[in-house]
């Protein structure tokens, strides 16, 4: 009966499993419900409802996964979304496939069956079940009892209860399988989640209630700020794209000129529109960011003498990569242009106390290995030091590198 059992799963396509585990240690009493959806073999939602103490360092009381969205309920109830763009790889993202669960059912319980007993039939929303209990010994795990409801003819499993442990540790899962060849439908995702770097970051500069602030044009430039990257010959021409620090901008300018003789300009500051946005991160993506620079001063793309770099507070995402975040994207000598965010330079952004020193250091180095690339031509290096290191990953590789160029400054 098993056999056939096991044999009439495996050709599932389509099933929703509700899973029911409460865990009891020392006291202390957790519990999981989960609701999940497969369909030709993938995950198409998630749910898990989560109650106890201890069940995870941000205490969640509830996630949800929808497609790659992962919607996450904490102890005050509120919603943050992260997805896997904003883990890092895809990978990361909680996900199962039918055949984890075909597995479990046919390898993790079934194998292991020391006895078998059938109870005769039991009706289950009007449908008539085989019961069978059994003691299972799975090899490294304690010892169960389960008890188990099948079709009577087509022997697909409809519940399955199994318990384990002891006084000190007990474990009671109960699995409930629902809707065979449906279509699952999966629960409306919650509306106003908030980007999950809310949570891991939650003093960080333009992030909240201060994001929109943060997409306005800076409007302490008007002594520097000129309307277009006048000039002849080859030119640097900075754009301040959102409400940026004036303050870093004039900086650049002085340290350009003091050090490489270059009379970098400051071109008008330009807002952020919001329909660029991705409210759903609070981010930008940098190549359309770039897009909306170059179309607020056209003359850069038909002089490729211009050098043209928009600076930003807003942070900026790769729209065709997996990464959490990128600090800038440039182009090339053919194109020279590019973007750089300050987000994840200021120290602020990792609750660390407010270092000017430090964030302009950092956006000198970023803007440095720019100019060093787009301007003079040079060639990216693999030295960590080099002040065109190509390989910045974080804060801390910026901070490692050096600040001169090889180039003639006379």
């Amino acid at each position: 009966m098993i056999r056939a059992s096991r044999a009439s799963f495996r050709a599932v396509d389509s099933v929703q499993l509700v899973l029911h585990v409460n865990v009891q240690q020392e006291g202390i009493t957790s519990k999981v419900d989960t609701d999940l959806g497969y369909r030709n073999g993938q995950v198409v939602y998630m749910h898990d409802v989560i109650s106890g103490e201890g069940v995870d360092e941000y205490d969640y009381k509830e996630n949800l996964l929808v497609a790659d969205d992962l919607y996450v309920l904490t102890s005050d109830d509120t919603w943050y979304v992260r997805s896997p763009w904003n883990q890092g790889i895809p990978a990361d993202s909680p996900s199962a496939d039918l055949s984890d669960l075909n597995s479990y059912y046919e390898n993790s319980l079934a194998p292991y069956i020391k006895s078998l007993e059938s109870k005769g039939t039991e009706a289950i929303d009007g449908e008539t079940f085989l019961r069978y209990e059994a003691s299972f010994e799975p090899p490294d795990s304690p010892a169960g009892d389960a008890s188990l409801w099948l079709h009577e003819e087509t022997f697909l499993p409809r519940k399955l209860e199994i318990s384990v442990g002891d006084e000190s540790t007990a474990i009671a899962m109960t699995m409930e399988f629902l809707r065979y060849g449906l279509p699952p439908q999966p629960p409306d995702v919650p509306s106003g989640a908030l980007p999950w770097r809310d949570l891991e970051l939650p003093k960080a500069p333009c992030t909240g209630d201060a994001f929109a602030a943060c997409l306005a044009a800076q409007t302490e430039l008007g002594g520097i700020a000129v309307d277009s990257c006048s000039g002849a010959g080859q030119r640097i021409c900075l754009v301040p794209l959102g409400n940026v620090d004036a303050g870093l901008m004039r900086y650049f300018v002085d340290y350009y000129r003091e050090h490489y003789n270059l009379a970098v300009q400051v071109l008008t500051p330009q807002a952020v529109s919001d329909q660029i946005v991705d409210s759903q991160r609070q981010q930008v993506d940098a190549s359309t960011l770039m897009d909306l620079m170059t179309s607020a001063f056209p003359e850069s793309l038909a002089d490729r003498q211009i050098v043209l770099v928009g600076v930003t507070p807003i942070d900026l995402f790769d729209k065709d990569s997996t990464y959490r975040y990128i600090f800038s994207r440039k182009g090339t000598p053919q194109n020279p242009r590019g973007v750089i965010s300050t987000f994840r330079m200021d120290p602020r952004t990792y609750a660390e106390a407010a270092d000017e020193t430090l964030l302009y250091a950092r956006s000198r180095k970023m803007l440095t290995k720019y100019i060093g690339l787009l301007y003079y031509g040079l060639s990216p290096s693999d030295d960590p030091s080099s002040a065109l290191f190509d390989s910045i990953g974080g804060p801390a590789d910026l901070d490692a590198m050096g600040d001169d160029l090889p180039v003639d400054v006379r």
